[in-house]
């Protein structure tokens, strides 16, 4: 059996006045795609929130990228010397400052700056730690937004690297092992444990970042955390700090409201949505939600759908009955319609999990209904893994078609632009299967292969997984530590 493999086009990405491959290169030659339209501002304010140490060499660090920082090879240290590794320059480019790149400054002052003590932490006295922490900057976010003359248009949140690893991701324990004698012989130790009495509505699974990005919507400033290890910028097993400002100055850039770039070639008229799922599990329930996240093509507004309440199958994963994804597929209408005046004339849904076929037929009354194309597709990653003669692995967009409505798409692999492989792993494929839909399983993955480049949290080359799957995980996982009736915002920036 002899089985093809071709290369696709790699996505165009639009700037301003200009295209490009690689968001770098973009921003380098022709300014990001909001620098042409009025509301692109001369500068943005920056909170800046943590220890005192911390906040002055954030705010240090952060004059430093109005003018050029080099990207320098990594020192790679032995016993007896220190030799520079080479560094590719094209994956790893100079960062020449804000105002070359973004045609902005990012400025703090005084005002706009928080200082955490003992004394703010003792505040909070009584509470878990996670809770007293989030509670702490909660305060001094409150305290900075009431006195700042200037508001700032995103907030960094400093965090200790002992805090991050101490409650970063918080695991809470229904059972404590009875301590025994260990030389006597114990048959029973899957029975011989004491429960721990926690009320039954206490959240098993807290996340540090989740539970901060759901305070800080309360008070409709973005945030962006950065932990101590960030700040270290002599670590020659990191980043280096031109990659590290490029990452960062990329997303603090989306989350003010601006837009770095966007996608050439799309349909305007076609909603990318991806759906993903989410367990919010207490002492005496396991609830699964659905989380929703769409894509407008060529639009930066990314909005979200709070998914209702879904039953499970034997593997824990969620199986959406005829009017669960009938009430879903008609938000989705709904939501595009709000935004963009119009009804959309083709849908693309991104699942990890399989189609049930009450969802299928709910998807396919929908688009009858309202006339409209509706292309579901199914990705997962693929064991599958291809070799070929040469030093580089199998180039990204590899495609190999195996019927009329499933191929393997390589989303990572050898990127000729930059003449190098950026990963670590032999490349694995998605495998994508066309559920329901007409549309040819080629643009499909067309598709699929630029929504990779379209994270305007870092500014890589492209990601491993569409923004729509990527966008929705996120979202499920700052949902899981959403509380009802707490204030939540439906904009990507706040979950990013």
């Amino acid at each position: 059996m002899t089985t093809k493999l071709t290369v696709l086009e790699e996505p165009l990405l639009a700037f301003n006045g200009g295209f490009s491959t690689y968001c770098k290169q973009g921003l380098l030659d022709f300014g990001p795609s909001s620098a042409s339209t009025d509301s692109h501002p001369s500068s943005i304010p920056v909170g800046i929130i943590g220890g005192k140490d911390l906040v002055f060499q954030f705010a240090k660090w952060l004059d430093s990228w109005e003018s050029f920082i080099e990207s320098r090879s990594p020192t790679i240290r032995r016993k007896s010397f220190r030799r520079p590794k080479a560094i590719n320059k094209r994956l790893f480019p100079d960062f020449p400052g804000a105002p070359a790149v973004f045609h902005l400054s990012f400025i703090t002052e005084g005002q706009l700056q928080r200082t955490i003590t003992a004394k703010d932490d003792a505040a909070s006295a009584g509470l878990s730690e996670i809770d007293r922490t989030v509670n702490v900057y909660r305060n001094k976010i409150s305290e900075l937004l009431d006195q700042a003359s200037q508001p700032p248009k995103v907030i960094v949140l400093l965090l200790r690297d002992n805090v991050t690893r101490r409650i970063g991701n918080y695991h809470q324990r229904l059972m404590h092992r009875v301590r025994t004698d260990p030389n006597q012989t114990d048959f029973f130790t899957d029975i011989d444990q004491m429960h721990v009495s926690i009320p039954h509505d206490t959240p098993l699974t807290r996340d540090l970042r989740s539970a901060l990005k759901c305070m800080a919507m309360s008070f409709r400033v973005p945030v962006q955390i950065v932990t101590q290890k960030v700040l270290t910028l002599d670590d020659p097993f990191a980043q280096n700090e031109a990659t590290k400002v490029w990452n960062l100055s990329t997303g603090m850039f989306y989350k003010a409201g601006c837009v770095p770039w966007t996608l050439r070639n799309m349909e305007d008229d076609t909603c990318f949505v991806g759906v993903s799922y989410y367990h919010m599990k207490t002492a005496t329930s396991d609830t699964v939600r659905v989380a929703v996240a769409h894509l407008f093509a060529n639009e930066y507004e990314c909005p979200v759908i709070k998914g209702r309440e879904v039953a499970v199958d034997h593997e824990g994963k969620p199986v959406m009955d005829y009017k669960q994804a009938l009430w879903l597929a008609e938000r989705i209408g709904e939501e595009y319609e709000r935004l963009r005046g119009v009804k959309p004339r083709r849908v693309v849904m991104h699942k990890s999990w399989e189609y049930s076929p009450d969802e299928q037929r709910a998807y396919l009354d929908f688009s009858r209904q309202n006339h409209l194309e509706f292309d579901a597709m199914l990705l997962v990653k693929s064991s599958l893994r291809v070799l070929r003669y040469s030093m580089w692995p199998v180039s990204r967009g590899s495609f190999i078609r195996q019927t009329e409505s499933d191929a393997f798409l390589f989303t990572k692999g050898y990127v000729a632009d930059l003449e190098v492989y950026p990963g670590v792993h032999i490349p694995a494929p998605i495998l994508a299967t066309r559920v329901l839909g007409e549309t040819d399983i080629e643009q499909l993955c067309n598709e699929l292969l630029a929504l990779t480049k379209l994270n305007w949290n870092s500014a890589d080359y492209c990601g491993g997984l569409p923004l729509t799957l990527g966008f929705a995980r996120h979202v499920g996982a700052v949902l899981r530590d959403h509380k009802e009736g707490d204030q939540w915002e439906s904009k990507y920036c706040y979950y990013m």
